[in-house]
């Protein structure tokens, strides 16, 4: 199965009863079952009762095929949820996909058991590679031997596909991280932005009557000596002072009016 990347975008709240029948309900139920069955293997593997250890094993391997397609069901339901809440979702299931790799891991020491029951030194928490042969002297039945092949394979596809999938949730995290970082950064960028041109804004309202003051002083300066300066900037000075309080006073005055024209409206 390949990682899943659809555009999704439903909250994680309208999709969590669905997720929680999983985890909650069906993954547990047949954990518990798988590991009833387990013990039950071993059991009858010990008293060489090979026809219903087969029937134990095909039984096994049903429960085997039922976790698989509980875990196909949360990646689905992972592939609709939205982003920001992918790192919640990933959190809630990641005990229930602990729990099953246990679970498989758990079925290593089955054959350990069966090859020498008295001895615990040889207990291992991983599938043993047999051979053929090998796995003949352990289930001499032929019918049982092919169950129990079968249950291996589907035992050790579970496996995979519970560490697949987290190796997909922990990728798509570090994806989801990165678009995260990008857009902070260009929301930054944006009030930077706007607090530039909101400075430009008020400076311009200064710099304009203050050029304007210079230009006088300088004229000034030319047609009537120090004294015309001097007379030239004191009169743009406060040109432009009243130029900027009238135009405060008038962005006031239009501010006001829009604001009575609002209330009358909604009036």
């Amino acid at each position: 199965m390949a990682c899943t990347t659809k555009e999704s975008s439903v909250p994680l709240s309208i999709l969590r009863p669905s997720v929680r029948r999983v985890t909650e309900t069906l993954v547990p139920h047949d954990l518990a079952r798988l590991n009833q069955h387990r013990e039950n293997i071993v059991a009858l593997h010990r008293e060489k009762n090979w026809q219903k250890l087969n029937s134990e094993q095909v039984n096994t391997h049903r429960i085997v095929q039922q976790l698989k397609g509980h875990l196909k069901d949360l990646d689905e339901l992972r592939s609709q949820v939205r982003l920001e809440d992918l790192h919640r979702f990933d959190a809630e299931v990641e005990v229930t996909k602990a729990t099953v790799l246990k679970a498989t891991d758990d079925y290593g020491t089955v054959e350990s058991a069966v090859r020498k029951p008295q001895d615990d030194s040889t207990a291992s928490t991983e599938f043993e590679e047999l051979t053929i042969s090998e796995q003949s002297v352990l289930i001499p039945d032929k019918t049982a031997l092919e169950s129990w092949e079968e249950l291996r394979k589907e035992l050790v596809e579970l496996s995979e596909m519970v560490r697949y999938l987290s190796h997909c949730a922990r990728n798509q995290r570090a994806v989801v991280e990165k678009i995260e970082e990008h857009v902070d950064h260009a929301q930054l960028t944006v009030q930077s932005g706007q607090r530039n041109m909101s400075a430009a804004a008020r400076y311009s309202q200064y710099v304009l009557p203050v050029a304007g003051a210079v230009v006088g002083a300088v004229a000034g300066g030319v047609i009537g000596g120090p004294i015309g300066a001097f007379v030239g900037l004191k009169v743009a000075l406060v040109t432009a002072t009243t130029a900027g309080t009238a135009g405060a006073v008038g962005g006031a005055v239009i501010g006001y009016k829009k604001r009575q024209s609002i209330i009358n409206k909604t009036t």
